[in-house]
């Protein structure tokens, strides 16, 4: 399977974990109180934040040992994997179980008080499977990573469904996830030692040593980034209710597809960026870093106009009307989309200054903390103070990384940055609204806004766009998702198509 395929087949299989992510929220709204789903929402994200922590990027390092070993030596690689993961999570679950009623009272939520306490073994029971993917992608059977790991989050997803359509309350469904979780561990057990069925597993303290400073640093890099990233959501739950806090996980809401389509297009380019920086020729790569940001714009910029149009129905009719105060959360997240479009840390992994993306993450933790807590605690912004303070700390880090890039690579940014090019793709899109616009405001009903808001919102964009010359036949393949085949080496593809695609900055 060729690199860029890989790439593809892990950036559907994203989309597929997001997208059921996403539509239990849409069910369990319907089924539940605010209060319960918020409850629900704060013990998921407490669990899976510590069992993430806990994992400390030991999974990812199967993809850098595993090929080119003996099946002796990877043996004992996956085994001493499951026992590492078994006894970080198992420390994981303890802290949470001693802590159980210090978490409930900092997430002023009494009834996390009574789930915790059994819900804490969690995070052993999670980190314990995590290596089965990364496993398979390090034998180089991506098919059969994706369908064991699309098959976990869809059977997770559908137990969580039956339970809550069943009547089962919020402490009942986390039980009920926690047996589905004990066999799930029996289940990854077996797939795990599958492909090495009588053989003699060979073990190496050394090995084991190498494994974890290797994995050690990447896992720091990668739990500030996540701790980064969702450190709103941990400000919002310590000071207000739960039901204002589901509200806000509700609106706080990254779309999916912009994810995966930005790390697509990065998977692209960026062994060519690799092999222009080993020919010291930082002006090609700016060349291909201005295209870059061309091809994001065509899609982010118009895409965030409409979505940020459609706010108020989509919530509606995803939701219900009960969630419409999250839309201006939903507005603010969709403002991510649009520093999606620059993608520094692209540039800056692939001439290899990783160092410099760890402190671009260790700054943007460090702002939106203090961001947050301004917001919430000094300015009293309500709710939307932690969006607006985690879009200003991204477009921080973006602006941070991006000047760092220009200054390794040692090119202006007007030599990379297309500012003909991003002001006439605004300025279609800013057009497109004129007519989109009137007609909102005079339908009632949501379906009605969405469905004509959406449709003459596009067939504008497209006409501004063919006359303003804003794509080519290229880009045309690329968003419809047949990519050119690689003119690089596979082998070289392939090792920077998965260094992004594990890479937690991307």
């Amino acid at each position: 399977m060729r690199g860029s395929h890989k790439v593809l087949l892990l950036s559907l299989l994203g989309l597929f974990s997001q997208a059921t992510s996403i539509l239990l929220g849409i069910v369990l709204v319907r089924l539940y109180l605010p209060a319960e789903y918020g409850t629900f929402r704060q013990a998921f994200f407490l669990v899976e934040t510590v069992a993430y922590i806990c994992t400390i990027a030991l999974p990812a390092s199967l993809l850098y040992f595993l090929p080119g070993m003996s099946p002796e030596r990877q043996k004992g690689m996956v085994l001493q994997t499951m026992l590492s993961l078994a006894a970080l999570g198992l420390v994981g679950s303890v802290v949470l179980r001693l802590f159980s009623a210090q978490f409930s009272e900092l997430f002023n939520n009494p009834e996390l008080a009574e789930i915790l306490p059994y819900f804490s073994f969690y995070p052993f029971l999670h980190a314990t499977v995590q290596h089965v993917g990364a496993m398979y992608m390090g034998l180089d059977r991506y098919k059969t990573a994706s369908l064991v790991q699309a098959l976990v989050n869809l059977t997770k997803f559908l137990v969580i469904i039956a339970g809550s359509l069943y009547g089962l309350s919020v402490p009942d469904l986390m039980r009920l996830v926690l047996i589905y979780m004990a066999a799930q561990l029996g289940v990854v057990i077996v797939i795990s030692l599958r492909p090495y069925q009588r053989i003699k597993a060979f073990y190496s303290y050394e090995l084991l040593i190498s494994q974890l400073q290797y994995a050690i640093p990447l896992g720091i890099s990668g739990i500030v980034w996540f701790l980064g990233k969702e450190i709103d959501k941990y400000f919002v739950a310590a000071f207000v209710p739960p039901a204002l806090y589901a509200i806000y996980a509700v609106g706080a809401l990254e779309i999916p597809v912009f994810h995966e389509i930005s790390i697509a297009i990065s998977s692209v380019l960026v062994p060519k960026i690799a092999e222009s920086h080993k020919r010291r020729d930082p002006f090609a790569i700016a060349r291909l870093w201005s295209e870059v940001i061309r091809k994001s714009a065509l899609i982010f910029v118009p895409s965030f106009g409409l979505l940020f149009l459609l706010a108020e129905p989509l919530i509606a009719i995803l939701y219900t009307s009960k969630y419409l105060p999250a839309v201006l959360v939903f507005q603010a997240y969709l403002g991510l989309i649009l520093l999606r479009i620059f993608n520094p840390n692209m540039i800056l992994q692939g001439i290899g200054k990783t160092q410099t993306v760890l402190v671009s993450s260790v700054l943007f933790i460090s702002v939106n903390a203090g961001l947050n807590y301004l917001a919430l605690k000094v300015l009293d912004m309500g709710i939307i103070g932690p969006a607006l303070a985690t879009l200003a700390a991204f477009a921080f880090m973006n602006l941070w990384s991006t000047l760092a890039a220009a200054r390794h690579l040692g090119v202006r940014p007007s030599e990379f940055l297309p500012f003909g090019y991003l002001f006439r793709i605004s300025a279609v899109t800013l057009a497109a609204y004129g007519l989109p616009a009137f007609a909102f405001f005079r339908l009632e009903s949501y379906w009605l806004q969405g469905i004509f808001t959406g449709l003459s919102f596009a067939a504008i964009f497209a006409l501004g766009a063919k006359g303003g010359k804003l794509y080519t036949q290229d880009d045309l393949q690329l968003i419809l998702g047949r990519f050119r085949k690689p003119t690089s080496a596979p082998k070289s593809e392939e090792t920077d198509a998965d260094g992004i695609r594990n890479h937690p900055g991307l």
